[in-house]
């Protein structure tokens, strides 16, 4: 089955030529169901298969111009970014394979192509920092585990703070380490897949083009370069920023007006601080990682709950998901935080929940905290949780609905 979708990209430069792909895929621990590929048409528009699976093997057969930008998925019912049901990788022609357990294609293993052969060599090499930091990424979620599942005692923020210190080097390790590679392997497929996948979101446009015009014109012309080019012209053009100026959190002032914000749900659908007007505004900045945070949520849902007839509105903003969307959705369900307005900031990286990014306030600790009145005055704002702090935002908010 096939359904031609909107364009993701450009149209694909004429003169590269289409080329038959094979896609085998094994999913080990299920037998039956429907696996999804979506991938570029040889018209440039975004293309979705399906396959059936039998005896846990799929295929999908097609063609492709060079380099692809796809992603599978177990289930169309999943938003594209929840990583441990789809993934994006590079389909290539030929025959390439993919290995993986249900609901974890975060962790997909694929071959035969020849990014992912180059992606192996150059994995080898960084073995030693990538097990390192693969086994601090292990430490991390068990403790995460425990924390969501009400079976630890202790407070594993000093902990979590420990493996965060340990994993920065190794991470900043890695980060230069490809940067070398990219830069002095410019024929290289894995180059254009590591600028795409490591750089593209923090790299100024001008360093992009620079890199991009070193690739041959085979990269250049493939459906990934063509959308590392459009995406680096979009970001040159400013098309890809909002006139709403980001404001530090900490030249955020009690008793000024707050600094505006944007919450952007589509090119023609912005919501600004205005939209708040005549409401008593409660903006939150948290994540799931951040132990103080989910401390902190269910005593802001006892406060919205008892004042929301009087105009009380939490605005939630979700900061570094890392492709937790579905534990995300999890947790709001559990910790019944459904009537809050949930969106991502600007610097997840994810899909927003529905569909808004806020940006506005730059925080550099979590959770942070801002109260805002009916006339767009902060009342209120912190970067911790304790009783102290607690208490002071209780009396506040019953003053602001008071109207006091």
């Amino acid at each position: 089955m096939r359904a031609i979708m909107p364009a993701f990209f450009l149209l694909l430069c004429q003169s590269v030529h289409a080329q038959e792909f094979i896609l085998n895929g094994t999913i080990t621990d299920r037998d039956t169901g429907t696996v999804i590929l979506n991938h570029t048409a040889m018209n440039g528009e975004w293309v979705q298969d399906t396959s059936e699976v039998r005896g846990g093997k799929f295929t999908f057969k097609g063609t492709v111009k060079g380099m692809d930008l796809a992603f599978l998925q177990n289930d169309p019912q999943y938003s594209i970014k929840d990583e441990t049901l789809n993934a994006f990788f590079v389909l290539e022609p030929g025959l390439q394979s993919v290995v993986y357990r249900y609901g974890n294609l975060k962790e997909a293993q694929y071959s035969g192509s020849e990014t992912y052969r180059e992606k192996a060599a150059w994995d080898s090499i960084k073995k030693d920092e990538l097990d390192r930091l693969a086994l601090l990424d292990r430490k991390r979620d068990s403790l995460l585990s425990e924390m969501r599942s009400g079976s630890m005692n202790a407070d594993p923020q000093p902990q979590l703070v420990l493996i965060d210190q340990q994993a920065a080097p190794l991470k900043e390790k890695i980060k230069q380490m490809d940067y070398r590679f990219i830069t002095g392997n410019p024929s290289s497929k894995l180059s254009l897949y590591l600028l795409y996948a490591k750089y593209v979101n923090w790299m100024s446009a001008d360093s992009l083009m620079i890199l991009y015009g070193r690739f041959p014109q085979t990269l250049q012309k493939s459906a990934l370069g063509v959308y590392l080019f459009n995406y680096a012209q979009k970001k040159l053009k400013g098309a890809l920023k909002t006139d709403i100026a980001v404001a530090a959190f900490d030249n955020i002032r009690t008793g000024q007006r707050a600094p505006d914000f944007s919450i952007i749900y589509s090119k023609d659908s912005v919501q600004t601080l205005r939209t708040f007007r005549g409401k008593v505004l409660l903006i939150e900045q948290w994540n799931l990682a951040c132990i103080p945070c989910l401390r902190y949520n269910p005593h802001l849902e006892k406060l919205r709950g008892q004042y929301a007839g009087k105009g009380l509105v939490v605005l939630s903003v979700i900061d570094k998901t890392d492709g937790l969307h579905s534990k995300l959705l999890a947790y709001i369900s559990n910790a019944s935080l459904g009537k809050w307005l949930h969106v991502y900031s600007d610097i997840a990286g994810d899909a927003p929940i529905p569909g808004g990014t806020f940006k506005g306030y730059q925080v550099n600790a979590i959770p942070a905290t801002v109260l805002v009145d009916r006339s767009g005055v902060v009342r209120y704002k912190s970067t911790s949780f304790d009783p102290t702090q607690l208490a002071k935002l209780k009396q506040e908010v019953k003053r602001v609905v008071d109207g006091q």
